[in-house]
């Protein structure tokens, strides 16, 4: 019996209702279009039945890319996926796909049983044009190495031959162009390798790393700027850190470790402490958590920390400005790493920017569990 679709024929995703035996119920409009298939094609059937059958093994199976939701790992959770799709008509779509389950529905197919619902958006359009974004950003950038450089030999040159009669404004002036060279270098750097991270260009070393590791060489790496400062470090590990590992690339982490720090020393008062707190949560992760008492994100803000380029307005020091970039990356890193960057924070009462990353076990005891296999 088809089902009675409601609002769901006005939905501009497509929607796919299936019973507890992943028996199709109902499809609406969206998805025929979608998919180039009509509704009678496909209520009535499996979603393997239906995708199985309806392309060649050799070209990018439907069936797998959809069933895959249908697992009982799938089944748990609501969260959103992203699948390619070989459609009717041979074009390849690339989708969202997100799993909805629900209890006891009204869609006038008899008595309430286990229904749910598989919500598929295009997003072809969407990520062609973010890759197009992409190479755009990723060629700009290279093209301003070549005059960022120029710049900086030019005016480095020009101070080195400046005498003590030098007029002192103009020595400003060049040692002016010389800190923007350097900042605008630096931007131009971290958005390569950010638009490098995100299309794949940069191949990660994962390990086993010992967490002790990583917070001794964030401590060692932030002494400098920290005693600037007159500020001081307080780290909180568990005390089984010794015997903890995380699976990760040790460079890429020590990089976000030290970016964190570095906010938390730059949005913090002289003299404040900063803190680097480590503790082993569920489903084998580590959750490193930086913690400080500057001055907070306002929660209008809080929304836009993680885009490109974005300074916090609520910063009255304009020299802890920087190049809007920092997090960005780092939260691309964390990703690429298996983990989640998120943070918490009250204005005028500190921020915790925290970041997840996989439990590892030791290399000599992985190798003694496959020599003991």
């Amino acid at each position: 019996m088809a089902a009675n679709l409601g609002f769901l024929e006005y939905l501009s995703d497509g929607v796919l209702i299936l019973d507890d035996r992943q028996v199709i119920q109902g499809i609406n409009p969206a998805l025929e279009n979608l998919l180039g298939l009509k509704a009678g094609e496909m209520v009535g059937q499996t979603c393997p039945a239906l995708f199985g059958c309806q392309h060649s093994p050799q070209e990018i199976d439907s069936c797998q890319a959809l069933c895959s939701l249908l697992t009982a790992e799938a089944l748990n959770h609501t969260g959103e996926l992203h699948k390619h799709l070989v459609v009717k008509n041979g074009q390849k779509l690339e989708v969202s796909a997100r799993y909805v389950p629900l209890a006891a529905p009204d869609f006038g197919l008899g008595p309430a049983g286990k229904f749910s619902l598989l919500i598929l958006k295009d997003l072809t359009v969407e990520k062609q044009r973010e890759r197009l974004q992409v190479e755009f950003v990723a060629t700009a950038s290279h093209q301003l190495r070549t005059p960022l450089a120029s710049i900086k030999t030019a005016a480095g040159l020009l101070l080195d031959h400046t005498t003590e009669d030098f007029n002192p404004l103009l020595r400003r002036l060049l040692q002016n162009i010389q800190v923007s060279n350097l900042r605008m270098e630096r931007i131009v750097n971290d958005l390569i390798e950010l638009t490098n991270l995100q299309t794949g260009r940069i191949s990660l070393n994962f390990r086993p790393v010992a967490i002790s590791r990583l917070v001794e060489n964030a401590s060692q790496l932030s002494r400098d700027w920290l005693a600037a400062r007159q500020q001081h470090l307080k780290l909180d590990l568990p005390p089984e850190a010794g015997e903890l590992y995380v699976q990760a690339d040790y460079n890429r982490i020590c990089q976000v470790l030290g970016h964190l720090l570095g906010n938390a020393s730059k949005f913090s008062p002289s003299g404040s402490t900063i803190e680097i707190k480590v503790r082993p949560e569920a489903k084998q992760t580590i959750v490193f958590s930086v913690l400080d008492n500057g001055v907070g994100i306002a929660p209008d803000e809080q929304p836009f920390i993680f885009e490109k380029f974005y300074q916090v307005q609520s910063v009255e020091n304009s020299t802890a400005v920087g190049g809007g970039l920092g997090l960005p990356l780092a939260r691309a890193i964390v990703e690429l790493n298996g983990g989640k960057l998120w943070f918490e924070s009250q204005l005028g009462r500190g921020s915790v920017f925290s970041f997840s990353l996989p439990q590892a076990m030791p290399v000599v005891l992985a190798n003694k569990i496959k020599l003991d296999g």
